[in-house]
């Protein structure tokens, strides 16, 4: 996972387990708390943040060269002055690119959040009524 700031500066600037290249799987330990933290980031107007799976830095072409980290750094920081929706087509369309028509073997999981509104919401969205 790592967080951008608008006009894309430190794009480098990475936090998280994905940065530390360490990679801690679910329910195989019984506990895992000194493998956990939390941080609170409040993002400015423009700012987003990418989370992603190891799958798509892992994502290998006809050679078997991974996709690599560098990549998806390079295609934010070009289109980081685009929506959210933009900028994960632009993720998905580069790592389509470098894999060709290679089968993917694992899950690919790309999320990209980008604060486009000041303030907070003072009421609540309308909410569908249950299902009975």
């Amino acid at each position: 996972m790592f967080l951008y700031q608008k006009f894309c500066p430190d794009l480098s600037r990475q936090i998280g387990v994905a940065c530390e290249g360490k990679l801690f799987p679910i329910a195989l330990h019984d506990d895992i708390a000194e493998f956990i933290s939390q941080i609170s980031i409040e993002l400015q107007l423009g700012n987003g943040i990418v989370l992603y799976t190891d799958s798509i830095p892992k994502a290998k072409d006809i050679n078997k060269k991974q996709y690599g980290v560098e990549p998806i750094c390079e295609v934010i920081s070009k289109n980081c002055h685009l929506s959210a929706q933009e900028i994960k087509q632009a993720v998905i369309e580069d790592v389509r690119r470098h894999i060709s028509n290679q089968q993917v073997f694992d899950d690919i999981t790309l999320l990209v959040l980008k604060r486009t509104e000041l303030g907070v919401a003072t009421e609540s969205p309308p909410q569908a009524p249950p299902l009975v």
